[in-house]
């Protein structure tokens, strides 16, 4: 019953009725307690500190958070600490903490490498890549984007294909690398396209547009802003993605 309720709540999280979803990671969470399941105590409180980051209380989030690292300290279960160490860089990076965001990005490699989960171990690099470039250390960063990437083609995880070459894409830009820079948002344009995924388009013709606009490319820059107000108004988008 713990894992159902945790189930339902995460459904409703994924379609965005955030009210009806922490009910069901509330109840899913007390009950869990009452049967002194720490495993799922700590992989429901990160879901509930998820919810909190998502509608913007990171202060609430960042308790649970914490509360579930002091927990795996006693357990030996590498998925939920790696797990625990992601949440927590995200939410130290939401804060601007960078230093402390840095540290527990690491240690969620550290542990997704133990684990050779190769999915997880790309998206830490992603998010510790997005890190670095936040503290200005764009080679780093590449690095960590192309190893990434080059994980995602071996498992043909294509999403993640498509941000680890974007952002290879932001790091070339911010290097004045343009020609560089549109052939990555080229590729993660072309990727989207292949299996249809609808913010990876957005997020291509977006930076497209930016990208020519730099090289003085202004009707290129026109043709792709128009093609993603185009998919933004079709989808019902209203903020840059």
């Amino acid at each position: 019953q713990v894992w159902a309720l945790n189930y339902i709540g995460k459904y409703y999280h994924s379609i965005g009725q955030f009210d009806e979803s922490i009910k069901y990671y509330e109840l899913s969470y007390q009950l869990a307690k009452r049967q002194n399941d720490t495993i799922a105590t700590i992989a429901i409180q990160n879901k509930i500190g998820k919810h909190y980051e998502t509608v913007g209380e990171y202060a609430i989030a960042l308790e649970y958070y914490l509360e579930s690292e002091m927990m795996i300290q006693h357990v030996d279960n590498l998925i939920e600490k790696a797990t625990t160490y992601n949440h927590l860089g995200n939410i130290h990076h939401l804060l601007n903490d960078l230093p402390k965001a840095t540290e527990f990005h690491v240690k969620s490699l550290e542990n997704r490498r133990k684990l050779k989960y190769k999915e997880g171990e790309a998206k830490s690099l992603n998010n510790l890549g997005e890190l670095l470039v936040d503290r200005e250390m764009p080679d780093s960063a590449l690095q960590c984007f192309i190893e990434s990437y080059k994980i995602c083609d071996e498992l043909n995880y294509v999403k993640g294909m498509i941000k680890s070459i974007h952002n290879q894409g932001i790091i070339n830009r911010l290097k004045n690398h343009n020609s560089l820079a549109l052939e990555n948002f080229q590729l993660a344009l072309n990727l989207a396209n292949q299996i249809n995924y609808d913010k990876g388009k957005l997020n291509a013709y977006y930076y497209l547009a930016l990208t020519n606009k730099s090289r003085g490319k202004v009707l290129k820059a026109i043709e792709y802003s128009n093609q993603g107000l185009d998919l933004a108004i079709e989808k019902d988008v209203k903020t840059k993605v």
